[in-house]
């Protein structure tokens, strides 16, 4: 990573048996200083590539879920059952780290430095939203749960997540272990989950949908389709890209779209083509475009580090759509 993240997440899994599955279990319905106390105990995640402020944690908020803020003894005691079962059934335990840079909280509102005060409870929202997002994205929506605990401290604050499946849906595999082939359940998940996890607690604790949502508009909304034949424009480094792009276009007419395969190899001079356009006939859309979408790269450089985004001020890593596949330079006839 380039730079230092306002979010980082780790994510590793506990085979059942092992000592950090069962160690998480035993600490399950233990006061939140005793928890907090033995925390080293079940704590898989021993590095998250941040900053090692899991080995001794300052202060354990108490234990939540997807449906409840906090637990009583009662649900301490289901919780803790349901997890017995889901090691008896064999269930992988994922344990995942979220980790905030604390300056970043408190730009945005969610951390006081002074009274070292966090607003936990959009901090359960954000994980909660990206703990749904996670377990769909694994299939996991109807087999697994989850508790997780905000821990706070003067450098980092974080969460740590403990999922399991108490009716194991994942299939079998077969492994090595100790020189041995086992049948387990399968534990790795894809490595897309946990990108799409962080983006959804990101994108659910900041709200950045008003901010994309103006870039969308600039591209779909705000530039009027091109009405005149493209072959009747005056410019001549138009007419160039124009004549290059028409003489190499697929046979196929439904390939005739920005994305489809068939127009792999005209994207460059498609792009070329659109700047161009934009730069003669949209010049202070293109500008508005502009500025908005590094705003966007800059926030997105600090949320996840230099090396999580793509350099290129119109490049679509971040989810945006390329001037040129927008639909207004879709046909050339």
């Amino acid at each position: 990573m380039g730079s230092s993240a306002g979010i980082v997440s780790t994510m590793r899994f506990e085979r059942p048996g092992g000592e950090h599955f069962s160690g998480y279990i035993n600490y399950i319905n233990r006061s939140d200083a005793m928890r907090a106390k033995h925390f080293k105990d079940w704590n898989a995640v021993k590095y998250d590539g941040y900053n090692q402020y899991m080995e001794n944690p300052e202060k354990s908020t108490g234990i939540f879920t997807a449906g409840k803020d906090q637990l009583n003894i009662d649900a301490r005691q289901q919780l803790r059952q349901s997890f017995e079962k889901a090691e008896r059934n064999g269930s992988v335990m994922w344990q995942t780290v979220v980790s905030f840079d604390n300056t970043f909280l408190a730009e945005h509102g969610l951390y006081d430095p002074q009274t070292q005060e966090v607003d936990q409870q959009k901090l359960r929202i954000a994980i909660r939203t990206g703990m749904s997002r996670l377990l769909a994205n694994e299939g996991l929506t109807a087999s697994a749960l989850w508790s997780a605990s905000i821990h706070l401290n003067t450098d980092n604050i974080h969460v740590h997540i403990a999922t399991v499946e108490p009716d194991p849906q994942r299939e079998f595999m077969d492994f090595n272990h100790d020189g041995k082939v086992v049948q387990e359940r399968k534990g790795y998940l894809k490595a897309s989950t946990l990108n799409k996890f962080k983006s959804a607690v990101a994108n659910e604790l900041l709200n950045r949908d008003p901010e994309l949502a103006q870039i969308s508009s600039l591209i779909r909304d705000r530039l009027p389709a091109h009405q005149e034949p493209w072959r009747n424009l005056p410019d001549r480094q138009l007419m160039n890209y124009y004549k290059q792009i028409y003489n190499k276009l697929p046979a196929d007419r439904r390939q005739w779209r920005y994305n489809m395969n068939g127009m792999k190899d005209l994207r460059l001079l498609l792009d070329g083509f659109a700047s161009r356009y934009m730069q003669l006939y949209h010049k202070t859309e293109l500008e508005a475009f502009d500025s908005q979408l590094m705003t966007e790269v800059n926030f997105r450089e600090f949320l996840y580090g230099k090396g999580g985004i793509v350099d290129g001020r119109r490049n679509t890593t971040i989810g945006l759509p390329s001037l040129a596949e927008s639909g207004h330079f879709s046909a050339l006839e």
